[in-house]
């Protein structure tokens, strides 16, 4: 029965805890974002109280989010049942659209009893894979101060409006500040996060740099990311063991799957050439190899010489676009061309025209052996 979740609306939005100190956080000063899908809320029930959260999908059943949301003991319970939704809003929120959570793992080093732990991370296995979502990238390398991230969470849009929680919303900002454990970003009382956006993402480009966990400011707005750069190896190692690339066509590569391959490793060797990784693909030809189909050449291309075979080449405008020694000619890189004639040389024979001795030689190599 598709049964309407208003009773779970109001709750999420009537029932989030106050939060003091340091503000554990949702966005404000953005707008609604129905577009991030592997943004998702969670609904956070913990024995007698219930909150919301938000998350990131990072492989096709894990979600990234903070370790205060989902640890039962930082908010003096002894259970905790948490279920996921990436729907943009809970105004019509079916029970359909909820994914339960199976697994929860904490950072190893997450202490609840520390105001602000340098390891406020969690990752969560869901009980099934979100139809049609693309999983996040992860960053791996370390944010700078003054760059570009997007901030996205379910929080509220001020600080005394529980009821605007609920809605994925995201706002453009810059980073303040880094050390070797956070990053800062926001402004108080304006734009930043706010209650509800806590385990959310920071977006740099299209990779995930940080995760929200908390702030300085009881008005909301400035906000502070726990570093996922610094975090790889606890992330990946549970990613790993739960939710390990297939051999079929899951976004991501495997290796060991024998026969054709993963299609998701276009650059390895699966008896396929992808012109898009170039000579990266040991299944693809350098431009001057002999070939028959352009499928087989890493310039996408394989040309016909007037000498009776085909080579692999690729469009070009000069000739420093060319390798191998071959040159810009009517928009492809060939061989030079040939002499008029050939030059006669003592006892009456003739040399190889140049061009075909350079063909014979760029023929029977490839440039990366």
């Amino acid at each position: 029965m598709r049964l309407l979740l208003a009773i779970l609306s109001l709750t999420l939005a009537c029932t989030e805890p106050a939060e003091t100190g340091s503000q554990h956080s949702a966005i404000l000063g953005g707008a609604s974002d129905p577009t991030t899908t592997n943004v998702f809320l969670l609904d956070l029930r913990y024995d007698t109280s219930a909150s919301i959260c938000s998350a990131v999908l990072i492989s096709p059943k894990v979600l990234l989010t903070a370790a205060h949301c989902v640890d039962p003991v930082y908010h003096s319970a002894t259970t905790l049942t948490v279920r996921a939704t990436n729907k943009a809003d809970t105004v019509m929120l079916m029970q359909s659209d909820m994914i339960d959570v199976t697994t929860v793992s904490l950072h190893p080093s997450w202490n609840p009893g520390v105001a602000q732990s340098d390891y406020d991370l969690a990752v969560l296995l869901l009980a099934r894979e979100p139809v049609g979502v693309t999983p996040a990238q992860l960053s791996r390398v370390a944010a700078a101060p003054g760059q570009a991230i997007r901030v996205v969470g379910y929080g509220r849009t001020s600080a005394g409006a529980a009821s605007s929680s609920g809605t994925r919303r995201t706002v453009s900002l810059t980073i303040s500040s880094v050390t070797p454990t956070d990053f800062s970003f926001g402004t108080s009382g304006s734009v930043g996060i706010c209650a509800g956006d806590s385990g959310g993402p920071s977006f740099v480009g299209a990779a995930v740099a940080g995760i929200h966990s908390g702030g300085d400011s009881a008005s909301c707005g400035r906000g502070l990311d726990i570093r996922v750069d610094r975090n790889l190896s606890f992330i990946d190692a549970f990613v790993v063991a739960n939710d390990p690339p297939s051999c079929a066509g899951d976004g991501r590569c495997a290796t060991g799957c024998g026969g054709a391959g993963d299609p998701d490793c276009p650059c390895q060797a699966d008896a396929r050439c992808d012109a898009t990784c170039g000579i990266s693909d040991p299944d693809c030809l350098d431009d001057g190899a002999v070939c028959t189909l352009a499928a087989q050449c890493a310039g996408g291309q394989c040309l016909d010489d007037p000498r009776g075979f085909q080579f692999c080449s690729r469009t070009c405008a000069s000739s420093s676009e060319c390798v191998n020694e071959l040159t810009c000619q009517a928009d492809a890189c060939r061989a030079p061309p040939d002499p008029a004639k050939a030059e006669p040389v003592a006892g009456g024979c003739t040399s190889a025209p140049g061009s075909l001795m350079l063909l014979l030689v760029l023929f029977a190599r490839r440039r990366r052996e």
